[in-house]
């Protein structure tokens, strides 16, 4: 995504921005957004739009003729979702990284749809929403925006960001790939061997942290968020990855937020243990407990015995800390 892009993707058409905090946004200076914006304006000229400024205010996107707008749009961009399964998902990604509230006409201008067919969409995103405990707020003359726990928000686009070929707001195929290549160099490094999907998950965690923390998004963990957490190998590697991302982002990981990767890391199965060190990894006598009344439900049911079979019982255990550990923390996977 250009930066004119991301510009004109942060200028709401009802609420004004400041030219700082647009600057954040973009990461540049403000004479640089200025010159842009400048720039914006003229292309913008062609198509029945127009960027204004108001002083003490900031920018807002003024949207004079919605056809030749939709054009300008469609050519600029080419990124809107004519599939319903698909554009949904779009602007439920949408939803999630904005601040302020937004008009249903302002949606409906934006992703070139009827207010009935945002309706509809919006049913399928109701749906989405609710799976992740996020409320979907209406006000009357304020418009439309969520609320949920920052847990549950990220669970919500890391989910939309592996569904969708198309993704709206962020740099996320850019980003993957560097964030891709700092993970493989890092686990070659440390020695460390990666599940396949492990890379893919992982790099879709650290990539919506830096969208999250970026916008000033941070995880609240919950005080017991350690119980549980045993040390392990790639706990080294995370913290020493993590430091090369806040080098290649230029920024910085708050403490919650490696913690946060921590949890995935240990609620995971993400990197491959050799079977010595698994053999020697201590379990719980009430996981030993589970399973063993897991396999004397099978016998009395199936007449199967497995009771005595101490390699299942043993990779059964291991498999359970950390479903226990996800169970506890709700995470998915």
């Amino acid at each position: 995504m250009s930066r004119k892009e991301k510009i004109l993707q942060n200028i709401s058409t009802d609420k004004y921005i400041t030219c700082t905090k647009l600057a954040e946004k973009v990461g540049v200076s403000t004479r640089t957004i200025r010159n842009d914006i400048g720039e914006l304006n003229k292309i913008l000229e062609k198509y029945g739009a127009n960027i204004s400024s108001k002083a003490g205010s900031g920018f807002k996107l003024e949207i004079l003729e919605a056809k030749r707008f939709r054009e300008f749009w469609e050519e600029y961009f080419n990124k809107i979702e004519t599939n319903p399964q698909a554009r949904y998902l779009q602007i439920a990604e949408y939803l999630l990284n904005i601040e302020d509230s937004i008009l249903m006409e302002d949606l409906c201008d934006m992703f070139f749809v009827s207010i009935s067919t945002l309706k509809s969409d919006f049913v399928l995103i109701k749906k989405l929403f609710d799976h992740y405990e996020i409320e979907i707020v209406h006000r009357v003359r304020e418009g439309t925006s969520i609320v949920g726990r920052e847990h549950n928000i990220r669970r919500c686009l890391t989910y939309i960001q592996r569904q969708s070929k198309n993704t709206f707001l962020q740099d996320l195929y850019e980003y993957n790939d560097k964030i891709h290549k700092l993970i493989q160099n890092k686990s070659k490094e440390l020695g460390i061997k990666l599940y396949e999907h492990s890379v893919n998950n992982l790099a879709l965690h650290i990539y919506t942290s830096i969208v999250r923390i970026k916008s000033n998004k941070f995880i609240q963990l919950k005080e017991d968020y350690r119980e549980g957490m045993a040390y392990n190998k790639g706990e080294d590697f995370i913290l020493e990855l993590i430091c090369q991302v806040e080098e290649e982002f230029n920024m910085e990981f708050p403490k919650s937020e490696v913690e946060y990767i921590l949890m995935q890391l240990q609620g995971k199965k993400l990197i491959k243990i050799d079977e010595e060190v698994e053999r020697n990894i201590l379990v719980k006598d009430e996981i030993y407990k589970m399973v063993s009344e897991m396999l004397t439900r099978i016998y009395e049911v199936f007449k199967i015995d497995l009771r005595y079979d101490l390699e299942l019982i043993t990779s059964l255990s291991l498999h359970l800390i950390p479903l226990e550990y996800r169970i506890k923390h709700d995470i998915t996977v």
